[in-house]
């Protein structure tokens, strides 16, 4: 027995030496402190559950309204280009008017020149232009500055509207993915595949499946949800992009036509004076 003590106080000994803590050899605790934690646990545990099950109950909320405020803006932006579309319809309407009202403006214009020519000009074979100078007179008349043929010839090509290019890219969209689903990956000839099958998720097991196969759910949802948003963002891209072509070709519109009744005021303050000399 005196071995055995001393022996045991040596071993304690050199573990203090070295730093090392002595375990106990067994549980202290009673069987009600042992319940107690194990409770505990199962409550943290719990309350993880429902910590994760509302954060991802959140995130889908927040996804669904922002899906919601794109779906909005889009359809704001789809009216907002018809109304331009339509603004652009008018602005061409009045170009086709200024351009007859220069029509009314030459003719009166003619009409005024034969009034204050003198008499003997008026003889037939006197006074007459040549083929030559008609057609000289007829450009000049046609290319002064701010008319609507000038205008036009230097207007370029007609653009595109906002629908048709919001198709054309739909169609594109389709077109690539069909070229690139039938293209084996090998470098091979082109060939039918047909879509994936989803892969089988494995079956869960445990106290924690149920849950885990929720939030799974949910996030699939969400990503579904965030691919939709991607598309009208696209979208909204596209309509823009026809907006903007129809606001230049607006402003384009837009200045001809100011240039256009500058110049057809000109003339006409010009043939009233030409009319009150004659008066």
């Amino acid at each position: 027995m005196d071995r055995r003590a001393s022996r045991a106080a040596s071993n304690r000994r050199n573990r203090q030496q070295l730093g090392v803590e002595e375990l106990p050899l067994r549980d202290t605790r009673s069987l009600t402190e042992v319940k107690a934690d194990v409770l505990e646990d199962r409550e943290d545990v719990v309350s993880l559950q429902q910590l994760a099950k509302q954060t991802s109950e959140d995130s889908f909320a927040r996804t669904q309204r922002m899906l919601k405020m794109t779906e909005e803006t889009r359809q704001v932006a789809v009216a907002t280009a018809e109304q331009l579309e339509n603004q652009t319809g008018q602005l061409e309407k009045m170009d086709k008017d200024m351009n007859d009202i220069q029509v009314l403006v030459e003719r009166s214009e003619k009409t005024v020149d034969k009034m204050i020519r003198p008499w003997y000009a008026r003889v037939p074979g006197r006074g007459k232009l040549s083929k030559k100078d008609k057609e000289d007179k007829t450009k000049k008349n046609r290319k002064q500055k701010g008319s609507i043929e000038e205008i036009v010839d230097e207007e370029p090509k007609e653009q595109p509207t906002t629908s048709e290019l919001t198709e054309a890219g739909e169609n594109v969209e389709e077109m690539r993915d069909d070229l690139l689903g039938d293209m084996p990956s090998d470098g091979g000839g082109i060939r039918d595949q047909k879509p994936p099958r989803p892969r089988a998720k494995p079956r869960r097991t445990g106290p924690n499946a149920e849950l885990l196969d929720e939030l799974d759910k949910a996030e699939e949802e969400q990503e579904n949800q965030l691919s939709e948003m991607g598309s009208m963002l696209r979208d909204l891209k596209g309509i823009a992009s026809g907006m903007n072509q129809e606001l230049e070709k607006q402003e384009g519109l837009i200045d001809g036509l100011d240039q256009s009744a500058d110049a057809t005021t000109e003339r006409i303050e010009l043939n009233n004076t030409k009319l009150k000399r004659i008066i």
